[in-house]
């Protein structure tokens, strides 16, 4: 009696050749084409390989931003005057440390502009120095501009600066600090203020400005300090 034959149909992969079963030269996966073996090798390379590390950073940014957090209003606010001066402190800080190693013909403004740029890139704030009686208000935005006014009759009446934040919109605060002097070097640019008067170390000078967004300010508060203590 004739042996029954069952066969299997199994559609091929496109450029592919599989050899046929009655085949003598069939010695398992030796026998694949070179091409197939490739193919698969390389999938599973590619489904290892790990993300790259900007990739890393950008799903952990979204995770974090994906966390429920429930904060109020005032919280909001209240973290943006806390981020804003403690960033005008770290650029004061390193600004004046390297201002004092300026020659005389080296820019103060560019200094502060990288260092500046450079800090403030983790918040995406901007950060503007606003010296007293030195300052173009007709470049500042309404808000911008009281607050610098108002900064500027307090100084002039010889109260004490204070840091500040103004809601600007919606979305945004402006958080202000005052500026003094803390380095010799920067007494030969201001030697004297606006009302003439010299100026020694300690002297107030301006105001240090730093636009923040909402979106910004709550992606940076910690969830734990939310908590009820």
């Amino acid at each position: 009696m004739a042996r029954r034959q069952h066969y299997t149909t199994t559609a091929p992969l496109i450029g592919t050749s599989f050899p046929s079963a009655n085949s003598r030269n069939v010695t398992g996966w030796r026998s694949w084409p070179v091409s197939f073996v490739a193919l698969c090798f390389a999938g599973l390379v590619n489904s290892c390989t790990p993300p790259a590390p900007e990739g890393i950073n950008k799903l952990k940014e979204e995770m974090h931003d994906r966390k429920l957090k429930r904060v109020t209003a005032g919280a909001v606010q209240e973290n943006a005057q806390n981020f804003g001066t403690t960033l005008a402190d770290t650029i004061d800080n390193k600004f004046t440390a390297e201002a004092a190693k300026l020659a005389t013909n080296e820019s103060c403004p560019d200094l502060f502009d990288r260092i500046a740029t450079k800090q403030a890139k983790n918040l995406q704030a901007k950060v503007l120095r606003l010296p007293f009686g030195k300052t173009d208000t007709t470049l500042l935005d309404s808000k911008l501009k009281d607050l610098y006014l108002a900064y500027q009759y307090s100084y002039q009446q010889g109260q004490l600066l204070e840091s500040n934040v103004q809601k600007l919109s919606d979305t945004a605060f402006w958080v202000s600090k005052a500026i003094s002097i803390k380095a010799q070097t920067c007494l030969r640019c201001h030697s004297s203020g606006p009302d003439a008067k010299p100026l020694k170390l300690g002297s107030t000078i301006g105001i240090y400005a730093i636009r923040l967004t909402r979106q910004q300010v709550i992606r940076h508060i910690d969830i734990k300090s939310l908590k009820p203590k």
